[in-house]
């Protein structure tokens, strides 16, 4: 399927062990679906990226100051004047493990628990896996374990089926089928497939692609293909997102990307549409083509029923919506927590009567210094309620909008049925 003649045309640079590991990988990219050109070319193309044209053992963490601005803004704006990285640089030896720790250690939403997981969980292997997280659930996957030996996703042939889980948990099959590269790169590169913004490093893909194409493709790729599904953007999504909301559909934002709300607009508009014509022929499942964007064009926007527009947090919870009831037991139990913390507060002294007592006779740096300190040394005393009470409100609060939405989502109908 993919030979070494093809990888040396396509990035003649590139590490042995990842050529033989693809070259020799034929069983595995067959079960991973990887059997047409253009399935093919995108993963290549995404894989030479992330690698640097297949060189890229794990990630280059020796960043300048200027870089990592670049790559995290909210969190480096400073730049190479951030003194977290200045101290990390000091030491050349040292510096790519600290910076790589700076960048990644601390990040929860990697499942990273600090200390050296932001180097040893960087990223590697073709598609530079990155984080505990990803390491412990790939490994899990392919029987490997990764999150206790991470240094094993520089194994070629490990690289290559850590590739290849991720390609297929993210189901990028399905957008290669379609051309959609920019939604491929976005479940790369930022986790969203459906992000309304262009992945990090777009043009580098780009260029990827289309030398991919050259070597392993037949023709000329699709561009624009005819028909929209899961995945499109531009222009056209957008004409069809305005027109579905003037019909009464709920697409989320008008941002020129089919996601996963607007397959659901499409999938309501369909349904209804077909209760209206039972004869009328509509294209399947999310796609968009001729047939249902005429009946778009004909249609009149949807009525609810009045039962539906005027339905009650009482109503939902009697036809057994467990959003409703599940955020009622929640709001409960905060105001059980909300009581029971100011029940215990009452027999303490209060935070403002403390602060007044510190503030009262002094001036000058005292004014500011010691009701600080008065407050610390209460907060302390009395975390045990503090916690009860903001808690109590944040569960209360939190549940109440969750059961807010859950009933406004019932009456306009966004929850597809009538």
């Amino acid at each position: 399927m993919i030979t070494a003649a093809q990888l040396h045309l396509f990035t003649p640079h590139a590490w042995p062990g990842y050529c033989d590991a693809l070259a020799q990988g034929g069983t595995e990219l067959t079960a991973a679906g990887l059997t047409t050109p253009l399935r093919i070319a995108h993963f290549l193309a995404q894989c030479a990226h992330e690698t640097g044209g297949l060189t890229i053992l794990r990630e280059n963490t020796g960043w300048s100051g200027e870089r990592m601005k670049a790559l995290w803004p909210a969190r480096f704006p400073l730049g190479k004047t951030d003194p977290r990285i200045i101290l990390a640089r000091r030491d050349p030896d040292e510096a790519p493990r600290k910076l790589a720790n700076l960048a990644y250690s601390g990040r929860t939403e990697l499942g990273n628990q600090g200390g050296d997981d932001g180097w040893n969980y960087r990223g590697g292997g073709l598609l530079q896996l990155t984080g505990r997280s990803a390491f412990r659930e790939c490994g899990y996957a392919i029987n490997i374990d990764l999150e206790g030996y991470p240094e094993y996703i520089e194994d070629p042939a490990i690289s290559l089926r850590a590739a290849l889980w991720f390609w297929g948990k993210r189901d990028l099959n399905r957008f290669a089928d379609h051309n959609y590269g920019v939604t491929i790169s976005n479940a790369i590169n930022r986790g969203n497939p459906y992000s309304k913004h262009l992945p990090i490093g777009h043009e580098d893909r780009v260029r990827w692609f289309r030398h991919a194409w050259q070597v392993f493709g037949e023709g000329k790729p699709v561009s624009d293909p005819p028909e929209l599904y899961l995945g499109a953007r531009g222009q056209r999504v957008v004409r069809v997102q305005q027109q579905l909301k003037a019909l009464g559909y709920q697409v989320g934002a008008e941002d020129g990307v089919f996601g996963p709300a607007m397959a659901r607009a499409v999938a309501g508009f369909k349904l209804d549409a077909r209760r209206t014509d039972t004869s009328m022929a509509l294209e399947p499942d999310e796609r968009v083509g001729p047939a249902t964007l005429a009946a778009i064009d004909t249609a009149q926007p949807i009525t609810l029923s009045r039962e539906r527009s005027e339905a009650t947090t009482k109503d939902l919870a009697e036809a057994g919506s467990t959003t409703v009831q599940t955020g009622r037991r929640a709001m409960v139990a905060g105001q059980a927590a909300l009581y029971t913390g100011a029940a215990v507060a009452s027999e303490k002294a209060g935070l403002l009567d403390t602060l007044t007592q510190s503030l009262s006779g002094i001036s000058g740096l005292h004014i500011t210094l010691v009701p600080a300190l008065a407050a610390l040394q209460w907060g302390v005393q009395h975390l045990l309620w503090l916690v009860l009470i903001v808690g109590g409100v944040w569960a209360y609060m939190s549940f109440r909008d969750v059961i807010w939405a859950r009933v406004k989502s019932h009456q306009t109908g966004e929850n597809l049925s009538k």
